[in-house]
């Protein structure tokens, strides 16, 4: 199948990567840039989209979908807020990465746009913020909704996928033996560790206090908590820990789930949450630190191999969105799957 992914935020590069594993023809379009983005981070996006797109110029072609993917939400509650934030330059491109908050009418100018050109449409929403929801693309009834922050039963149904480019680039660029240690040589130091951001202004004190409520109510376990290091750091830590803890940030869904399930660590979300995960992976991430599995972290990586990594979630997206077609469409598009 045919498939293009506009993705200006550079979000969804798993999830593109995932399509291509599934064997389909994917076009990715990422953001407008007068020069290179500048950082390590940025180099690493380049190398995958060069290892799995190649260099592709502005042909749009002929497209059996249209995934267009942006934080909508974020956008439209910056607006409404008036925080306008971000870069100052003039706006050339309604894809460019230097024009800051109010790039966002001219975007989604584009983006309707380009939906109301094709038959099959989905719009991803990879906001942290749950609300508010980009009313216009609702008002489409050709295009399929999801959103990383969605609960079940919403409009925008549940794409509860996420992942760290760092993460994607030792995995798919780098030997596994830089940066996987097999389970025969581990020796876990501490019951859970916490790499990442403490506190943010977005946060509102989240993390802070909810690490302080792990203390509280788990004193017995023996914990770490490790900020502002190298994701090479990141790395070694999480693979001497019995699990990694997951803590909420601006939204529910963060980065450690990806990081710690392809490094073959369980997790462990202490907390209630309202966003559902795939059901199979209930046995690599538990709520109570005494379901945390004695698990290898070859069974936890096969675990995250079939639910979790960029494939698993293509598969997931393309099923929600192809069973909402017609019974003609499904049977098409499931025989060139």
């Amino acid at each position: 199948m045919r498939i293009e992914v506009v993705d200006p935020g550079g979000h969804a590069i798993g999830l593109a990567i995932g399509l291509v594993e599934l064997g389909h023809d994917v076009f990715y379009r990422g953001a407008e840039r007068r020069a290179p983005a500048a950082g390590e981070i940025a180099q690493m996006r380049r190398e995958l989209i060069g290892r799995f797109f190649g260099a592709q110029g502005d042909d749009a072609g002929e497209r059996d979908l249209l995934v267009l993917v942006d934080t909508f939400a974020d956008y439209i509650n910056a607006l409404e807020n008036g925080y306008c934030f971000g870069g100052k330059a003039p706006i050339r491109h309604p894809l460019q990465d230097d024009a800051g908050v109010l790039i966002y009418p001219h975007r989604l100018g584009y983006l309707l746009e380009r939906a109301s050109a094709h038959e099959r449409v989905v719009v991803v929403d990879t906001s942290d913020l749950h609300a508010p929801r980009e009313v216009a693309f609702e008002m489409q009834p050709h295009v399929q909704l999801f959103a990383r922050e969605a609960g079940v039963g919403e409009r925008w149904r549940p794409f509860p996928y996420l992942y760290n480019t760092a993460m994607l680039w030792l995995e798919y660029v780098c030997e596994r033996s830089m940066w996987l240690t097999p389970s025969r040589d581990r020796r876990p130091c501490w019951d859970w560790v916490f790499c990442g951001t403490i506190d943010h202004s977005r946060y509102g004190g989240a993390r802070l206090a909810a690490l302080e409520e792990v203390a509280a109510q788990w004193p017995q376990a023996d914990g770490l908590v490790r900020a502002g290091v190298s994701f090479s750091a990141v790395v070694g830590t999480l693979q001497r820990a019995r699990s990694g803890l997951d803590l909420p940030g601006a939204g529910e869904l963060c980065f450690r789930l990806h990081e710690c399930l392809a490094l073959g660590v369980p997790v462990w979300r202490p907390f209630g949450r309202r966003l559902p995960l795939p059901d199979a992976l209930r046995s690599v991430v538990v709520r109570e630190s005494r379901e945390l599995p004695d698990a290898t972290a070859e069974q936890v990586r096969e675990v995250y191999r079939q639910h979790y990594a960029p494939a698993a979630a293509a598969g997931y997206l393309l099923t929600k969105a192809y069973f909402q077609t017609s019974p003609a469409t499904n049977i098409a598009m499931a025989a060139s799957t």
